[in-house]
């Protein structure tokens, strides 16, 4: 019922996988699902609704396009094929929503960096570093998710502004706190680079 109702309500995606039982009896509640609702009914006798509630959630999940064992003879072939369904379905969705993740982003960045461009201040400067951050975060997810060098060239581009930022925050402030999230980005960003190198040479995690 909590699987059908995150269906509904948070649009996720749900696969049904019907093992050693005919979806048809999940759906009508017949055979085995017959005697189970029996016993059901026996003990919520004052509280029928909550078994209507489970019936038409059994319904609902049974109409969807699922996986049938029966229909396989060797399960190791099934779970192959469902594994390779669901990673086919997450890498749809993770990819739409890194692309809309960074979009967001990218706009938040614009907005920060013509605040501080307008302002001049530290604080918004403080701003579009975090902004930059987060930003170079989620490209830097595209980038370790595939071998396209361009998600890279796009991720270097933004460790290299968020360096300007933070490199102009440190001369504003002279704050050893700023000039030691300025190394420490530093490191991070050659470390980047080296991967990024080892990616070009086909070396992947070295």
């Amino acid at each position: 019922m909590r699987i059908v109702e995150c269906k509904k309500n948070k649009d996720q995606i749900v696969v049904p996988i019907f093992y050693h039982i005919d979806p048809t009896h999940v759906r009508n509640q017949t055979g085995s699902y017959a005697r189970a609702f029996e016993g059901h009914e026996k003990r919520f006798v004052n509280d029928l609704s909550k078994l209507q509630t489970w019936r038409i959630a059994l319904a609902e999940a049974a109409n969807i396009s699922g996986w049938d064992c029966l229909g396989t003879r060797i399960e190791s072939e099934l779970v192959d094929q469902v594994a390779s369904d669901i990673l086919q379905k997450l890498d749809a969705i993770t990819s739409g929503g890194l692309e809309r993740r960074i979009e967001t982003y990218k706009q938040i960045a614009k907005q920060k960096l013509e605040n501080s461009l307008r302002t001049g201040t530290v604080e918004t400067l403080t701003e579009l570093t975090i902004a930059l951050d987060q930003l170079a975060d989620i490209k830097l997810e595209k980038a370790m998710r595939s071998d396209d060098m361009s998600a890279w060239e796009d991720l270097m581009i933004t460790c290299q502004r968020l360096l300007q930022a933070l490199a102009e925050k440190y001369l504003r402030t002279g704050n050893d706190k700023d000039l030691e999230v300025l190394k420490a980005s530093e490191t991070q960003i050659n470390y980047l680079q080296r991967e990024q190198a080892n990616r070009i040479e086909g070396f992947l995690g070295i």
